[in-house]
């Protein structure tokens, strides 16, 4: 796995600079925060509302599917940096 930091990305929405800094306290797991940023800010697909509150248990489900297919690699994994026990 390599990652690689792509500061062209500048995408309001998703990025903050506070987010990117390391606190383990916060969270262990930091260049996760970064993937998942560059991943979210390359999507070219439909985005699910942030503000919206689903209706219905299908419309959270619908919502949930929407954000992880953001997510989704080219081939067809969701990458991740976790650092615990599988």
């Amino acid at each position: 796995q390599i990652w690689v930091y792509e500061p062209s990305f500048s995408d309001a929405e998703v990025h903050t600079k506070e987010s990117l800094i390391f606190n383990p306290s916060k969270n262990p797991n930091a260049s996760d925060n970064l993937m998942r940023n560059q991943m979210i800010s390359k999507w070219k697909g439909k985005r699910p509302n942030l503000n919206e509150k689903p209706k219905s248990s299908l419309d959270a489900a619908r919502k949930g599917v929407e954000y992880f297919q953001m997510l989704q690699s080219d081939d067809g994994h969701w990458s991740g940096d976790y650092g615990g026990a599988m």
